[in-house]
């Protein structure tokens, strides 16, 4: 039989070495009516959660939430015996090879709009679909392939159509690559044509007001205060703020820090950094590490790494791509491995610098351990730490006097798991 436990470990080692995600094992619970044991990766942007058979190691149930989007994968089989002809890529009897481009990350408003027309001109009767997620979509599908064969389209009009609506769908399947916050649909029970009855409305990156689609597929810019329905508390996200230049010689911006305790006795950091502003003339940009012990691993700009020239103990230059700063939201993430011993123990657990790596408006410290580390959160953490989260969060500040890379020390209260 295949080592599926080994595959299952490797999975989730390969989650644990992926840039921003953090693993944590759940245990053994009910699901489904079946003891499984699970373990879930998180990520700023998603979170996928694994459910396994505990004996075999094989995965049973697979979860994944992103933005408003929740995907579930179960009734998973393995081994089954396939005919190798599903697998030819021979082109089969009276059938053709179409070239066709689509540009998964690239659908636009436009697109997502054309789609609402296409959906209520000639599967809703006239009517906007009840629900515009993509798990409505999928839900809707069946029905609009049947539609779609009582149409008689020709071939090509065929491939235009499946083009439109895949592009439709796609905009709100990568939906937090064009918007903030969360979108909100209204048209079930809403004709095409009501030009008076708000749709949809979104805030798209970086905006501060919101894009509001009416019944008759116009758009209107709308401020927050102004939208058709009060904004839940919780849904407010701030606009992420704009890269600009000033005639100071420093890089500021805001970080938070995700310290995670490894079992293997290490301390992975993963340094979150916004910049804001940074000097006209230059594309460097100088950083220090809390304790120079620890090599700068590596900083990634959109998931591509930045080249770093060290300069000194625990110091670095950053060369920053000039075509990705101005008038966007500039987001590095910075990684490397600290040691226990690297740290002041305390009474209490551990006593820890707290440094920026560039002048900061705003800094985060939070803090996970993992299984098998050894250690256990105490008072006062344990009290202010969320169950339902992994992260304790021992230090955070905002709005300092003016940017600083120091703002002292704080404790991680942890001890050894009694």
């Amino acid at each position: 039989m295949p080592d599926y436990m080994g595959v299952l470990r490797n999975l989730i080692t390969n989650l644990e070495e992926t840039p921003g995600f953090t693993v944590e094992e759940l245990g053994k619970q009910q699901i489904d009516g079946r003891t499984l044991l699970g373990f879930r990766a998180t990520h700023p942007e998603a979170e996928i959660t694994i459910w396994a058979d505990p004996e075999t190691a094989l995965p049973v149930r697979v979860e994944q939430v992103s933005g408003q989007m929740r995907v579930i994968c179960r009734n998973l089989q393995f081994d089954v015996p396939l005919d190798e002809s599903l697998f030819s890529m021979e082109v089969p009897e009276g059938y053709k090879v179409q070239q066709a481009d689509l540009d998964l990350l690239g659908s636009t408003e436009e697109d997502f709009i054309e789609g609402l027309r296409v959906r209520a001109e000639l599967f809703g009767e006239g009517q906007f679909p009840d629900d515009v997620s993509v798990e409505g979509y999928l839900k809707q599908a069946s029905q609009m392939v049947e539609k779609t064969e009582a149409l008689d389209l020709s071939d090509e009009e065929e491939t235009a159509l499946e083009k439109t609506l895949q592009k439709h769908l796609l905009f709100i399947r990568f939906f937090s690559l064009k918007g903030e916050g969360k979108w909100t649909y209204r048209g079930q029970g809403v004709k095409l044509g009501e030009a008076e009855t708000p749709i949809f409305w979104y805030r798209p990156k970086d905006s501060v007001t919101y894009r509001v689609i009416y019944g008759d597929l116009h758009v209107e810019d709308t401020a927050p205060e102004d939208l058709p329905e009060p904004l839940d508390p919780a849904d407010i996200t701030p606009a992420a703020p704009r890269y600009g230049t000033w005639s100071k010689p420093d890089v500021v911006g805001r970080q938070e820090d995700y310290w995670y305790f490894l079992a293997d006795g290490r301390i992975r950091v993963e340094a979150y950094l916004t910049l804001l502003k940074g000097p006209r003339d230059t594309s460097v940009m100088p950083v220090r590490l809390p304790y120079p012990e620890a090599p700068l691993e590596a900083v990634l700009l959109d998931r591509q790494p930045l080249t770093l020239r060290q300069t000194g103990d625990g110091a670095y230059d950053v060369e920053l791509p000039v075509e990705k700063l101005t008038g966007s939201a500039v987001k590095l993430l910075c990684q490397w491995h600290l040691s226990p011993t690297d740290l002041q123990e305390a009474a209490y657990g551990y006593q820890v610098r707290l440094q920026a790596l560039v002048p900061a408006v705003s800094y985060k410290l939070k803090v996970a351990l993992e299984d098998g580390c050894g250690l256990e959160f105490v008072e006062p953490l344990a009290s202010t730490k969320d169950p339902s989260e992994p992260w304790a969060v021992p230090f955070s500040i905002g709005n300092p006097p003016k940017p600083t890379t120091t703002f002292g020390s704080c404790g991680i209260a942890v001890r050894k798991r009694q």
